[in-house]
């Protein structure tokens, strides 16, 4: 290499070096303000109301071994309560908080990825979307498993594409072991995400071969095990999932609903943010994102036909795809449209949120 070229390469750096620096200054702070926003909602209330039936199993789980833990359904997510109890006390604050700390880790990660797949403005009202959702909110809210499901469910997706951009076998490895650890958390949450990941790995299947395979060798040693005992360990009228009915039209209507963003005003966002991506011709990304949104809610519904497993609150990996279908929906009208669009997203959203806060006899949250 000459000279010439050596100090052109080095030029290149030099230029280059402060928009690298611009971006990963722009991402941290896009990442605090949703982080943020995030903690703010999740603390409102947060220790006011009592207990509920689910919060009391996770209060019995974390008073058991380590070892007996592994007889409950989410085993990982007690492993993380039982020391920050231990440490922090079991009041409904202290049970209640890392569910709220799940929640901004989600919407921190939310902007990472929405941020490799478009620009700067549609990651951070992805993120936003995400953390005022009232549907997620809720979960967020509850000595719970749920949103830190949703931010492991990000952290293997983002691990996906990490592996599909630079293949090897070390990145196909730790994907395939950070999909286990969500199956091993909660194997349902877990499963309603093969479809997406699965349309993933289709559109870009050259990459996948030969060491996406470890992946696949990773997930079947340890997570379908882990899934085949748990189906046999609840195949009964006495398990902790037996109360689960099949889903009746109106439930699966509600759940939509409150999943896509709030009083369905997502849902409409969602189609909005597809038809843009269609119009734009990112066909590819259009069907990745509907795959995620869509598929964990008609997965449930097949699945339960054989074993019911159609609960709202499983359905919480979905909802960061409506989120980023939101923000491509929002930011693909023109001005004059979006800005009549947002006032009304935020409107509803405002009102749902104070109807959740707004506490019911005798002191539990609303319609629990």
């Amino acid at each position: 290499m000459s000279v010439h070229t050596q100090a052109s390469t080095a030029g290149e750096r030099l230029r280059s070096a402060p928009l690298q620096y611009l971006r990963a200054g722009s991402l941290a702070l896009d990442v605090a303000v949703v982080s943020g926003v995030s903690l703010l909602l999740g603390l409102i209330r947060l220790g006011t109301p009592s207990l509920w039936y689910d919060e009391a199993y996770t209060y019995r789980q974390i008073n058991r071994s380590y070892v007996e833990q592994f007889e409950g359904y989410q085993p990982l997510y007690y492993w993380v309560q039982k020391p920050w109890t231990d440490v922090a006390g079991s009041s409904e604050w202290a049970m209640r908080l890392p569910s709220v700390v799940g929640a901004m880790l989600a919407c921190a990660l939310l902007v990472v990825l929405a941020r490799k797949l478009f620009d700067r403005r549609i990651a951070l009202l992805s993120g936003l979307f995400l953390a005022t959702s009232p549907y997620f909110v809720k979960w967020s809210q509850q000595a719970r498993a749920y949103s830190l499901l949703v931010a492991l469910g990000l952290i293997a997706t983002l691990l996906l594409v990490r592996a599909l951009d630079r293949p090897s076998r070390g990145a196909w490895a730790l994907y395939g072991v950070a999909f286990v650890a969500l199956l091993v958390t909660h194997a349902v949450a877990g499963l309603l995400l093969v479809p997406a990941h699965a349309v993933l790995i289709a559109q870009r299947r050259e990459r996948f071969f030969p060491h996406g395979l470890l992946a696949v060798v990773i997930v079947a040693a340890v997570g379908l095990p882990w899934i085949a005992q748990l189906a046999m360990r609840t195949d009964n009228e006495t398990s902790e999932t037996a109360w689960i009915p099949y889903p009746s039209v109106e439930y699966a209507g509600r759940t939509l609903l409150a999943l896509s963003g709030a009083a369905g005003v997502g849902l409409l966002l969602a189609a909005l943010g597809l038809w843009t991506l269609r119009r734009a011709g990112d066909g590819r990304v259009a069907l990745w994102l509907a795959s995620w949104a869509v598929g964990p809610f008609l997965l449930a519904l097949v699945i339960s036909v054989a074993r019911p497993v159609f609960v709202d609150r499983y359905l919480a990996v979905a909802a960061p795809a409506f989120a980023m279908l939101a923000a491509v929906g929002v930011l693909g009208l023109a001005a004059r449209f979006r800005a009549g669009l947002g006032v009304a997203a935020a409107g509803a959203t405002a009102v749902v949120l104070v109807l959740w806060y707004q506490a019911a006899e005798p002191g539990n949250w609303r319609g629990e």
